[in-house]
């Protein structure tokens, strides 16, 4: 779990983490000093843990609350006020409290929570009494709930609020379950989105006969809508936002991040029907490439402003 603190990685958010901005430097305690002071206050992705004689419940609750939103830091041994007095806990302790061994584990949901921790930095301290360190846990969202052994051996579920991770009721256990729904549905359309838009860039300027033969297919997305997840996990404004919507504007319909895939469906179909009618080659090809690199063009557009409206939302890096 643990590893060389220069490893060039990043957080499963994107964003920077104590590791990361360590880069090559070695891990000690006046950087983690200048690092969490650069921080601000807690907050959804990130909080301070004393834990000076041992890690326990507070740690496990945070981790889980972490992995059940969009991840973060988490910092042991360190004061809210910002001070370092480490914790005399060992990599050893902390990951052992981490594995929850009594958990009953299960195949839809996680019960380790060793799991969501993506990357473990020790920072061993110089102090009177030898053998204190800080902990920096770099905790993923794993797209399964991470669940909490309590003290009567009950797994519950932990969610982030502000600061604070909190024990969700019913109703919240709930609406999160929706959110991460939607989230999940939200990145599989756009990967399946871009990676489409890749494979378009690849063909441009093939042969005749490997560009005629694009299939402009988006199998995910056809599956949330067959099945009806599409709509029922989906909000009105997600669904314009994708789709699009009509208007009684002069403008006519507002495009969606997807409302042009379509175009390119239509401009594969006339290359076909030119290969049908038994246009000369040499126009075919002259043609085709111009529509599909402008057709390219555009859906580059698309795949650019939906990883936008995603960052907005904090479900993609900036």
């Amino acid at each position: 779990m643990s590893a060389p603190a220069d490893e060039p990685q990043s957080s499963g958010a994107g964003k920077t983490t104590f590791r990361t901005w360590l880069a090559s430097r070695p891990a000690e305690a006046s950087l983690l000093t200048s690092y969490v002071q650069s921080i601000g206050a807690e907050w959804w992705t990130s909080e301070w843990k004393a834990s000076e004689e041992q890690v326990g419940f507070g740690v496990r609750k945070t981790v889980a609350a972490m992995a059940n939103g969009r991840g973060g830091e988490l910092f042991v041994g360190v004061r809210n006020d910002r001070f370092i007095p480490g914790t005399t806990a060992t990599l050893q302790q902390l990951e052992q409290e981490l594995r929850q061994p009594l958990a009953q584990p299960g195949p839809w949901y996680v019960s380790s929570l060793l799991r969501p921790t993506h990357y473990v930095t020790e920072v061993k301290l110089i102090t009177p009494n030898q053998g204190r360190r800080a902990f920096v846990l770099e905790i993923q969202p794993l797209g399964l709930p991470s669940f909490v052994r309590e003290d009567d051996g009950c797994l519950s579920l932990y969610l982030r609020s502000g600061g604070s991770s909190v024990r969700a009721g019913g109703f919240e256990a709930m609406e999160w379950s929706r959110e991460a729904s939607r989230e999940r549905l939200l990145l599989g359309i756009f990967h399946e989105f871009e990676t489409m838009v890749q494979q378009v860039r690849i063909a441009v300027g093939y042969e005749i006969r490997v560009t005629a033969g694009i299939q402009p297919r988006l199998p995910f997305l056809v599956r949330a809508l067959q099945d009806g997840s599409f709509y029922e996990l989906l909000p009105h404004d997600d669904i314009k936002a994708l789709m699009g919507q009509r208007t009684t504007s002069r403008s006519g319909d507002t495009g969606g991040f997807l409302s042009r895939f379509l175009d390119l469906e239509d401009q594969v179909w006339r290359v076909r029907e030119r290969q049908a009618r038994n246009v000369p080659a040499y126009n075919v090809e002259a043609m085709t490439i111009q529509e599909l690199s402008n057709a390219h063009q555009m859906l580059e557009d698309n795949v650019r402003e939906f990883r936008e409206w995603l960052a907005n939302q904090h479900l993609l890096p900036e």
